[in-house]
């Protein structure tokens, strides 16, 4: 067994990416997988990992409440204290059994400083890495640990490191790894992962994860709409209920279909009398992987969760980006995004974009 290496999870894509890695870079190294509550299902998703033994050791880990709970001053307060103390109450033994050679993340919050704070106690030779987070993360990853783009939160987190002498986890940040090293412009070394679609036992793997089986694999609806953080995280919604309730007004309710963000319990779309994809808790590139959707059209505002997986593909089907029709101006959540995006459309980057459209209106489409 080569390297130990602790590897945390917020979103399913970044799980796919850890799995993809176990698979492939990491096959021969100890890699323990903490899957957080920042998602739905992750305890249930954390028991199949655990059964099929796609990791030598996996947790569930809970630092939702930590990274954007605590809204009072005091709660807000004690976070900061306990994160650069290195503590986090998530009952996970791992953290204190198992000395780790590597630290692998993506997320750059409160639950991020303290696990690294933890690793680095027990180990100061302590290596940390990030993995992409999708096409469109590179950006954000360059950007890793400066000081100006940071939440009030982790400033007060990284000046009180800074008094107290503590390492910042992003200073410890080496390498980068993604699907796509060229796209990436920052500090670290980059480490290129093999593509997902040419890994037979990542999809194997995948379906058996989030028991993909063929009865729960139907789409017959010919659109479907990938909805985004806009309506309910980054400040004011974009409209993304509106634009979904728009299209289905002009290809009739019963032939579209949303696929929810993992993050939304709102209900906003169940309301609208829209049909919603009972899949809506795994994450679309797994599904994408193991059904055959080249006669569908997918819509969407600004998930990258369609941009990813169809760039993979030799053969995917016609995917419209129509944040142009939504009041995007006051949400920062979906800014970042839609930033990368006009860079890529402008650029490309060396990629293929044929068949990725950026549309400004629904008449493009239908």
């Amino acid at each position: 067994m080569g390297k130990k290496v602790l590897c945390v999870c917020n979103t399913y894509f970044q799980l796919l990416t850890v799995i993809q890695l176990k698979h492939t870079l990491l096959q021969n190294d100890y890699v323990a997988v903490l899957l957080s509550d920042h998602s739905k299902n992750a305890r249930q998703i954390v028991r199949n990992l655990k059964t099929l033994n796609c990791f030598e050791a996996a947790g569930f880990l809970e630092t939702k409440a930590l990274d954007y709970g605590g809204h009072g001053l005091i709660k807000k307060i004690a976070g900061i204290f306990s994160a650069q103390a290195g503590k986090l109450d998530c009952g996970i033994r791992l953290l204190d059994t198992v000395i780790f050679d590597e630290f692998m993340y993506f997320n750059n919050n409160l639950s991020t400083v303290a696990i690294g704070e933890c690793l680095y106690r027990k180990n100061n030779r302590l290596a940390c890495s990030q993995y992409e987070e999708s096409i469109l993360s590179y950006d954000i990853a360059a950007r890793h640990g400066n000081f100006r783009e940071l939440s009030n939160r982790m400033k007060a987190v990284y000046l009180l490191q800074m008094v107290t002498g503590k390492k910042r986890v992003a200073d410890l940040c080496q390498k980068f790894y993604c699907y796509y090293p060229e796209r990436y412009k920052g500090k670290c070394s980059t480490v290129k992962i093999p593509l997902l679609n040419e890994n037979e036992a990542f999809k194997k793997t995948v379906s058996g994860v989030f028991q993909l089986d063929e009865g729960r694999l139907a789409y017959k609806q010919q659109y479907i709409f990938f909805s985004s953080v806009g309506d309910f995280e980054g400040g004011h919604p974009i409209g993304e209920v509106g634009l979904a309730k728009r299209i289905a007004d002009l290809v009739g309710k019963e032939n579209l279909l949303v696929k929810l963000h993992p993050r939304d319990n709102t209900g906003a779309f169940e309301k609208a009398g829209l049909h919603i994809d009972k899949n809506s808790d795994v994450p679309w590139e797994a599904i994408q992987l193991n059904y055959d959707f080249s006669n569908h059209v997918f819509l969407t505002a600004t998930s990258t969760s369609v941009l990813t997986i169809n760039l993979l593909l030799a053969k995917h089907p016609d995917v419209y980006f129509l944040y142009p029709l939504c009041d995007v101006a006051g949400n920062k959540a979906v800014k970042p995004s839609i930033e990368a995006l006009e860079r890529l459309f402008s650029e490309g980057g060396g990629l293929s974009l044929s068949g990725i459209h950026l549309s400004k209106r629904l008449g493009d489409i239908l």
